[in-house]
């Protein structure tokens, strides 16, 4: 006598009981994972659900929301993302870092804290900023690049010296992608 079941059930033996939407035909545009009462969608490793329809998902750009570990130059691609280096440098993937290609001609030239010396195309000694950092030309010094100006986190933003974090509000979640996703509550 309490009336029909809500979204996401349906009546069974006088029981409303949990209908796995994965099961059936699922909107998902790649995996599918049953809750009660509803189904959430998820992807794979280098994309995120689309927030404006919950079932598709979206390329995620490692290298504009700073999810990369590249240490100078980052290239975006689908699913992922590719490290190279600026002029004067040479990547190695082995330890993921860029290695100056005239280390002798920069010990002439004295850069600023938080900067490398290299050789610059036209071969002059040049500083660059470590990543996080940006080069002030009139302040010959590398300053803290304010990341959450950025909008790099759905949430909460907290710039650090280098880099940020990112945090959710109480009843969410923050993921590996750096969205927040809302708890799911246990009846």
């Amino acid at each position: 006598m309490c009336g029909p079941c809500p979204d996401g059930f349906s009546e069974e033996n006088d029981k409303c009981v949990d209908i796995d939407e994965c099961s059936e035909e699922s909107s998902c545009q790649d995996a599918c994972n049953n809750v009660e009462g509803r189904f959430v969608c998820s992807c794979t490793i280098g994309y995120r659900v689309d927030v404006s329809d919950q079932t598709a998902c979206t390329d995620i750009n490692e290298c504009d929301e700073g999810l990369d570990i590249c240490p100078q130059q980052c290239m975006n691609t689908d699913g992922g993302y590719n490290c190279s280096c600026f002029h004067g440098f040479t990547y190695n993937d082995t330890i993921d870092s860029c290695i100056a290609d005239a280390v002798q001609e920069c010990e002439m030239s004295s850069c600023p804290a938080r900067s490398v010396c290299y050789s610059n195309k036209y071969g002059n000694p040049d500083c660059l900023c470590d990543k996080g950092f940006d080069f002030n030309n009139s302040a010959q010094t590398c300053e803290d690049i304010d990341e959450c100006k950025q909008g790099v986190c759905t949430q909460i933003c907290r710039n650090n010296n280098g880099g940020y974090e990112c945090s959710c509000h109480p009843g969410y979640t923050l993921l590996a992608d750096r969205t927040c996703q809302g708890n799911v509550l246990e009846r």
